[in-house]
């Protein structure tokens, strides 16, 4: 079944529209319009709207290869969810808005887990929005499952959604410890699952979502909603990143606004020529200030300093730093 990033491509290319033209038509760059159509990200409701007038279709055949007209029994109508998503304010509302959407789907347990990139330490800082059972999760602790989980090394490799099979023959076929944790966890917690990767800018994330049961109309649910359950976790990034905000979990820094200016010049890739030609100043000045920033975010190249004040809420784009916090 053709992805939201093929039918962006195909609709793009039946047209005959450009990259770029496409790119200027919507008012983004070229390059959020090439990761539409390799799978890295997928637009967001606004540029969902646009892209169904550009492409004179509607935004649910964008997203699941249906038109209203002809949408098949198992696809609902997830703006109302999403809309909540844009006004939660608490991890709970987040979380209660999840298991609606999910239960609408006739779809079980989730997990959704959210690693700021830029976090080098050994024991990066994670948020957790769950609705899986108490007794599992001290289960799942106690037994260190975290220490061989292989959720998060596929998601930090890979894009596109996996099912549970799928993911056990690529990486369990020949450690132990794996195939121990994946059959007390289908037996225990969640009989089939699928597990959906979300790259945004300044975070890495991994959605888990279960089917009821390990029957065959069961796993046909879930295959069925995986197009509506990659496009909503988009919207649980978002969520998750202004619920932060709102809560105060992010980096505070003492730059000053040229410096701030010259980090959001080279986020949109300016080199140090540019800026300094747009500032009317010397390249000297330029470093001299990408260098006070640095040594202020405490950042080792302009690529992490540029990550790092996204996660402040610096960059115009209003990321944050996430905090440990598991919110169930």
């Amino acid at each position: 079944m053709p992805t939201i990033a093929q039918r962006i491509k195909e609709l793009r290319e039946t047209k005959r529209i450009s990259v770029i033209k496409l790119a200027n038509k919507i008012g983004v760059s070229r390059h959020s319009v090439y990761k539409w159509e390799t799978g890295v990200t997928s637009p967001q409701k606004e540029h969902l709207k646009h892209l169904a007038e550009i492409f004179n279709t509607d935004i649910d055949y964008i997203i699941s290869g249906a038109s209203k007209t002809s949408a098949p029994s198992h696809l609902i109508d997830s703006s109302k969810y999403i809309e909540r998503l844009e006004t939660a304010n608490s991890y709970s509302s987040i979380t209660t808005t999840i298991s609606d959407f999910l239960k609408e789907l006739d779809l079980d347990r989730f997990t959704y887990n959210q690693i700021f990139r830029g976090d080098t330490s050994n024991e990066p800082e994670v948020t957790i929005i769950t609705n899986i059972r108490k007794d599992w999760q001290i289960h799942y602790r106690r037994k260190k499952y975290i220490e061989i989980d292989p959720t998060w090394n596929y998601a930090t490799t890979h894009t596109a959604p996996i099912f549970c099979n799928e993911l056990i023959d690529l990486v369990a076929s020949t450690d132990k410890d794996i195939q121990v944790f994946f059959k007390d966890m289908r037996e225990n917690l969640a009989p089939y699952f699928v597990v959906i990767p979300i790259h945004g800018p300044c975070c890495l994330a991994t959605y888990v979502v279960s089917a009821k049961d390990n029957t065959r109309l069961s796993k046909e649910k879930l295959h069925n909603a995986i197009e509506s359950l990659t496009h909503f976790a988009h919207y649980i990034y978002e969520a998750t990143h202004k619920v932060a905000e709102k809560k105060s979990l992010h980096h505070k820094t003492s730059l000053t606004k040229k410096e701030i200016s010259t980090i959001n010049y080279l986020a949109n890739g300016l080199t140090i020529k540019q800026i300094a030609e747009k500032n009317f100043i010397t390249i000297a000045a330029v470093n001299a200030r990408i260098s006070n920033a640095k040594a202020k975010m405490g950042a080792q190249n302009c690529e992490q300093l540029i990550l790092l004040a996204a996660s402040a809420s610096i960059l115009p784009h209003n990321f944050m730093k996430m905090r440990t916090i598991n919110t169930s």
